[in-house]
């Protein structure tokens, strides 16, 4: 830090994450002259990197994604995991010696567009989404067992460019998402999606997977299988009712009745008297 730079104000360090936008404050007592952000390179061999600029009174941007504002702070939109390194706030104040402020801005790789839950149905096509912004250096699909005892399953990978499916029903599309085809009800449960990069420590999502079954299916099944059902069940009840007790006859809609059993016939006597 040179001699000034009690004047300027900047943050030691800035943390944020990759596909959000970040402010790097540079906060000055008095107009300057001018400012410039510059970033280090990673090797001391390149020379350092002019993101933005503030020059007699006009700002301009050397890169799409960073621009200098009005209190003279470096905006970054739409962070990437090549923009953490140390930058310079440096600035030239009116009729003084130029200083400058460092701060360092660490990111943090995340994954973007993944689904905590998701639910699909027998037979179908279903994707489990893995979306990160930049290529791995490699990428496994895995779904967790049934049993504390047993390891993960890999169903498929990406490994130096190349895509490699473990099992038959499953693979990994251009944006890392896990395509499964023809579901099966043993696909339910927990897959984590992990993901290795360079220079950064690896990290993974998890996406829990609910297979259901046809119930459109189930239902017009029922609607028909039940009563099929009580049709059968009904002509077996009336062979054997009418097998085993031939006293008793079919009424309209369910069920039977008895028989009517047929009176004696009496014939009456001359005197009025019953004769059996």
């Amino acid at each position: 830090m040179n001699e000034g730079a009690s004047e300027i104000y900047t943050a030691a360090n800035v943390h944020g994450w990759t596909g959000e936008d970040i402010r790097l404050p540079c906060d000055i007592q008095a107009e300057p002259l001018a400012v410039v952000w510059v970033k280090e390179s990673v090797s001391n061999q390149q020379p350092r990197t002019t993101k933005a600029a503030f020059i007699d009174g006009k700002a301009e941007s050397m890169d799409e994604r960073f621009d200098i504002e009005k209190d003279f702070s470096l905006v970054i939109t739409d962070l990437r995991v090549v923009d953490a390194g140390i930058y310079h706030c440096d600035v030239t104040p009116k009729n003084a010696e130029s200083f400058s402020n460092i701060t360092q801005l660490t990111i943090s790789f995340s994954v973007i567009g993944t689904t905590p839950n998701v639910r699909g149905w027998k037979e179908e096509a279903i994707r489990l989404q893995c979306i990160i912004p930049v290529e791995p250096l490699a990428l496994y699909w895995t779904k967790e067992s049934d049993s504390d005892k047993q390891p993960p399953t890999i169903k498929a990978t990406f490994i130096d460019g190349n895509f490699e499916s473990r099992e038959e029903r499953f693979n990994i599309d251009k944006n890392f998402s896990l395509l499964i085809t023809n579901l099966e009800v043993a696909d339910e449960g927990l897959y984590h999606c992990a993901v290795v990069l360079t220079n950064l420590d690896d990290f993974s999502n998890s996406t829990f997977l609910t297979v259901d079954c046809d119930t459109l299916g189930l239902i017009i099944g029922l609607a028909i299988g039940v009563p099929v059902a009580l049709s059968i069940l009904f002509l077996l009840s009336g062979i054997f009712l009418q097998k085993y007790h031939p006293d008793y006859l079919p009424r309209k809609g369910l069920g039977w009745k008895p028989r009517p059993r047929r009176r004696k016939r009496q014939r009456v006597d001359e005197e009025g008297l019953i004769m059996g």
